[in-house]
């Protein structure tokens, strides 16, 4: 069975990022965990209304410590993170983390390593830092939209992302309408190791 990992600075960026696309993956029958570092909102009731709305096995609470160890024994065909890049210090010392599990080989498995960026227009907050994420690969969540927006219910309204559903809905029909998509997450293949 293929296996997807995500590793992400808090639990509102992995919804918000790639909610969509991991409810897709599960429904697919992908085997699915997520690492989350900094678990603000990790209460087990927050936790589990997340896994059922999206269908992930599991979601971890980690250090950055961790994460190569964490990575090692899930031994993930994909691993999805956040962009390198990314304006957001959090954010980018997670990604860099995990580049760095990358860098260290992975014992001749291939990995695909694939980045994330949180759209400024989901948010309403300007992308003041000029955030130079490309996408280079878009997962088509038209089908499940309402999983992510279901997942996103689950959280504080107290977030550092202040997100609202039209305009998650809004950047999914946006992203989808640049590759002929009803509904999209833009994400970044950065590399596929041995």
């Amino acid at each position: 069975m293929k296996k997807a990992l995500l590793i992400a600075a808090h639990l509102t960026d992995a919804v918000l990022c790639a909610g969509g696309t991991f409810a897709r993956l599960s429904r697919d029958g992908i085997q699915t965990r997520w690492l989350i570092v900094g678990c603000e909102n990790c209460a087990p009731d927050i936790l589990a209304g997340i896994r059922r709305a999206l269908g992930i096995a599991e979601i971890l609470q980690s250090d950055l410590a961790n994460i190569a160890a964490a990575v090692a024994s899930f031994d993930p065909d994909v691993v999805f993170s956040h962009w390198h890049g990314d304006p957001d210090a959090d954010h980018r010392i997670v990604g860099e983390a995990v580049d760095g599990c990358f860098l260290a080989g992975r014992g001749g498995k291939a990995v695909s390593r694939i980045a994330m960026d949180i759209d400024p227009a989901m948010t309403g907050l300007a992308d003041t830092a000029g955030s130079l994420f490309v996408p280079n690969m878009f997962s088509d969540i038209a089908a499940t939209i309402e999983q992510k927006i279901m997942a996103l219910r689950q959280l504080p309204r107290a977030t550092a992302h202040l997100w609202t559903e039209a305009a998650v809905r809004e950047s999914a029909a946006a992203w989808g309408r640049q590759c002929g998509l009803a509904a999209v997450e833009p994400l970044r293949i950065v590399n596929k190791v041995n």
